[in-house]
């Protein structure tokens, strides 16, 4: 059995250096925040963990408000900077392969 994952990101620049760094399981929620047609649509993928990756400067609450119906069918984890690797306005993929996979592996539920 396969467990799909999906990670989200803010914008398309980032999809395709996520994408280019090997993950091909990346999608753009176009914004900071995820939609109600989003969540249907993973829901029909019957995803199983997603993992949101947005920039620095959205904070840890706000992604928790986001996601909270989602979180009743999934699991969802959020990409945090916790150790000052990124600049304010940075997407987690900014800095390289090597930074994106420090926090993608940090990656904390919620």
């Amino acid at each position: 059995l396969v467990k799909l994952q999906i990670i989200i990101v803010e914008g398309i620049k980032s999809v395709m250096k996520i994408y280019g760094f090997g993950y091909h399981n990346v999608v753009s929620a176009e914004t900071s925040d995820i939609n109600y047609n989003q969540v249907v649509i993973l829901l029909q993928l019957h995803v199983k963990e997603v993992v949101v990756a947005f920039d620095k400067d959205i904070k840890l609450d706000k992604i928790k408000k986001n996601v909270e119906q989602l979180k009743k069918f999934t699991n969802v984890y959020a990409v945090i900077d916790s150790k000052g690797l990124l600049g304010e306005k940075e997407s987690p993929c900014d800095r390289g392969k090597e930074v994106w996979e420090q926090l993608y592996e940090s990656r904390i539920r919620i």
